[in-house]
């Protein structure tokens, strides 16, 4: 017996096939497209990153924002604005300081008033309810509308009072001090494209970033946002209990507000005279308060001849307050 030979596939030469590889111009050319796909589609993302890195930016200034001001959206439950934050605890802007205040890890922390408890709590004007001082005078002596006058009005206001003072953290850890008397953050909060913050503080806080853009051939693109002081005018008249009119009364009007800076156990106190609003007129003019902080105020109005004295609480906004009418009771008793 023999053993027939294995029988083998047909060649593909035998069938007149023939495989062919891709030759060097040719990879080369596909190579050189897939690049220049890759290049368009890497262009087309750079906007759409700049615009978050941007929007990272804008969200982290908005947080201060909200930690100084309050969110500007707020409403109480009857739709007026509800302010809060800093300013309104407080009755001030942060302080930047550059006095050595350093944080609980011994870096310098010149925004620290918005985040350190224990600064606070040193400074005895942690949160709590504060009143007025026992009494106030508002005196006044000169020529008003040409009339010679010569008014002092005392008040009693320690049971006038509302809760106030320091009640962070507002921000987090973050902004940190540089060289160049520039306040930056290189051991906390960047902006979007990594760069640090700048404070600066002449007639308010302002913070800028420089952010340097692909999509603008790496130029830095400032963007600033200064806060306004939080301090506004408040103005109003007083009307009569008795009569329903304008009050002809010689009076003035006490505003009670935070300020740590006189006093860290009651609050403070603006005095204004309401005085005659012409030389043919016994009518008090109306009262007027000046540098105002935004938040939760109080306002009392005492008269001169028939005791009267009556205490409005309002909510002041970052557009002040014009046109408070504020009534005194009939009767010599307080209302409050």
């Amino acid at each position: 017996l023999t053993r027939s030979p294995r029988r083998r596939p047909p060649s593909p030469q035998g069938r007149g096939a023939r495989r062919r590889a891709f030759t060097l111009i040719e990879m080369l050319v596909v190579l050189a497209i897939l690049a220049a796909l890759t290049l368009v589609a890497v262009q087309s993302l750079v906007p759409l990153a700049d615009q978050a890195r941007t929007d990272a930016t804008i969200k982290s200034l908005k947080s201060v924002d909200d930690a100084v001001l309050g969110p500007s959206n707020a409403r109480n439950p009857d739709g007026t604005p509800l302010v809060t934050g800093f300013v309104a605890d407080v009755g001030r802007l942060p302080i930047i300081h550059n006095d050595g205040y350093t944080d609980v890890n011994g870096n310098p922390d010149y925004l620290g008033e918005l985040r350190d408890t224990n600064y606070w709590q040193s400074a005895g004007f942690t949160t709590g309810f504060r009143q007025g001082p026992s009494t106030y005078t508002c005196s006044y002596t000169g020529t008003y509308n040409g009339i010679a006058v010569a008014t002092a009005i005392t008040a009693t206001l320690s049971t006038v009072g509302f809760t106030c003072g320091w009640n962070g953290p507002y921000v987090l850890p973050g902004i940190e001090y540089s060289s160049n008397n520039s306040y930056t953050s290189p051991l906390g909060v960047t902006d979007g494209f990594g760069n640090d913050f700048i404070l600066a503080t002449q007639d308010n806080l302002t913070i800028t970033t420089l952010m340097s853009s692909s999509f603008s051939g790496g130029a830095s693109i400032p963007l600033q946002r200064p806060f306004t002081s939080g301090l506004v005018t408040v103005s109003g008249m007083v009307l009569d209990g008795n009569t329903g009119a304008a009050l002809a009364d010689e009076c003035a009007a006490f505003l009670l507000y935070p300020a740590p800076s006189l006093s860290t156990i009651t609050l403070s106190v603006a005095a204004c005279p309401m005085l005659p609003t012409s030389t043919t007129s016994s009518i008090s003019g109306p009262f007027t308060f000046y540098n105002v902080p935004v938040g939760f105020r109080a306002i009392v109005v005492a008269t001169a001849t028939t005791s009267r004295t009556t205490t409005t609480y309002v909510n002041v906004p970052f557009s002040g307050l014009s046109n408070v009418t504020i009534t005194l009771p009939s009767t010599s008793t307080k209302s409050q």
